[in-house]
């Protein structure tokens, strides 16, 4: 079941091989050992290489806090800008109604304008 297990991953991972610098048949090979028969050299090459695995792990770990703290940044710039712009159209909203009574009052007073002249004229002779 091991060898079928592991006959699957290198048909599916197979390409990370020419990644790694080394070939399936070298996997398969110390695979088969296990790490009991493991040399210094290999344990050291190993240890290495977990040791860059970590670190590569935690610079994402790192990035992904950075990233996270950007887009939540964004997102309450973004909620602000929300209420500043619904605080805005309410002004708009409320500069539109007295304009509309501006311009309601001015026709009143230019009817009356016109009223008054129309007064005089007809008063004008008497």
């Amino acid at each position: 079941m091991a060898e079928q297990l592991q006959q699957e991953i290198d048909a599916q991972f197979g390409w990370a091989d020419s990644l790694m610098g080394e070939s399936s048949t070298t996997e398969q090979k110390s695979t088969a050992e296990g790490f009991e028969t493991m040399s210094q050299d290999t344990a050291t090459e190993l240890n290495g290489r977990f040791t860059a695995l970590q670190l590569s792990g935690e610079e994402i770990k790192n990035q992904m806090i950075s990233a996270v703290i950007s887009l939540n940044s964004l997102l309450s710039v973004s909620t602000n800008s929300n209420s500043i712009l619904n605080n805005i159209l309410n002004q708009h909203v409320i500069t539109n109604s007295y304009l509309e009574d501006i311009a309601k009052y001015t026709k009143l007073l230019i009817d009356i304008k016109s009223d008054i002249a129309q007064v005089n004229r007809n008063t004008k002779d008497l």
